[in-house]
């Protein structure tokens, strides 16, 4: 149990040390030394959710925060968060969101404005 306990929290923090990097589950378990199967057992028995799914969390989590505060085209909030291409982060952003990556700026202004 400790040592599964550890192996996640040192999974959540390379998570919040290289989501900006894009990487893939198996490149987080490479870096834990333990399997991609491991990984997923892991995060999904202890919190219920993928290491895909944390991971895609975690991008959102930080999109919306670049969407809402910082003054920067769209463009450069998908470079910013390991994009290459910015029509990819607003796939994965609308995917995740049920909207575009424009369409939640101006609706997150909007309801700041609004008060």
């Amino acid at each position: 149990a400790d040592r599964s306990a550890q192996l996640l929290q040192r999974f959540r923090h390379l998570l919040e040390t290289r989501f900006r990097d894009r990487w893939s589950v198996a490149r987080y378990a490479d870096e834990l030394k333990i399997s991609a199967d491991r990984l997923h057992d892991l995060c999904t028995g202890r919190l219920g959710k993928t290491p895909r799914a944390l991971i895609n969390e975690r991008t959102d989590y930080e999109a919306k925060v670049l969407l809402q505060n910082a003054p920067v085209p769209g463009s450069e909030v998908s470079n910013r968060l390991g994009f290459k291409d910015p029509s990819h982060f607003s796939r994965f952003f609308a995917r995740l969101n049920d909207e575009s990556p424009r369409a939640y700026r101006q609706r997150s202004h909007q309801s700041l404005q609004t008060g």
